[in-house]
């Protein structure tokens, strides 16, 4: 009876353990889960530019790599606590990204909206639903503006002001390009 006893203490012994122990993959990929979340609500917002995203991207793609080959292998609690650490230092660099002055979060999209601005003056001109004075002083605001930016980015951080003070002009310069190329007005 002591010998089923003791067999019985030590089965459950184990199965207690193994099901403690099943926690931390499940917990590690939650973790995992919720850093890709971050990312894609990083790059999503604009809080993180498409260089960063892709820089931790990478990153955390690495960690699940090796974390899902060390479970096949048979996770060991000490590798489990350097793929927590990896991820906390992941985190931290997340957040400073998501922070950090370097707005190229704005910057980037700067870049992509000037470039989207410049092919719509260009076809509606091409198209002859921008006359040539319009054409000329929608190039016009469009190059000033560039200037600006281009200015602003000199020091190497856009600060938040210029930024804001981009962004509106651009917002004007497109809805100024939609109601020039909209209106009865044609170039022949």
């Amino acid at each position: 009876m002591k010998k089923v006893l003791a067999v019985g203490t030590a089965l459950l012994f184990l199965a207690v353990a193994a099901a403690v122990w099943a926690g931390p993959p499940d917990q590690i990929r939650a973790r995992m889960k919720s850093m890709q979340q971050r990312i894609d609500e990083g790059n999503r917002s604009g809080a993180l530019t498409g260089q960063e995203a892709k820089r931790v991207q990478v990153r955390l793609n690495n960690i699940r790599e090796s974390f899902e080959n060390a479970v096949l292998n048979g996770l060991t609690e000490r590798e489990a606590k350097l793929f927590n650490q990896r991820l906390d230092v992941l985190g931290k660099d997340v957040s400073k990204e998501k922070r950090d002055p370097e707005t190229t979060r704005s910057g980037g999209q700067i870049d992509h909206r000037i470039a989207e601005l410049q092919k719509r003056i260009d076809e509606g001109s091409r198209r002859g639903t921008l006359t040539p004075v319009e054409t000329k002083n929608l190039q016009h605001r469009l190059d000033a503006i560039r200037g600006q930016y281009e200015r602003a980015q000199r020091d190497g951080i856009l600060k938040d002001e210029e930024i804001h003070s981009i962004q509106g002009r651009l917002d004007n310069l497109a809805k100024s390009i939609s109601k020039e190329r909209s209106d009865r007005e044609r170039s022949r």
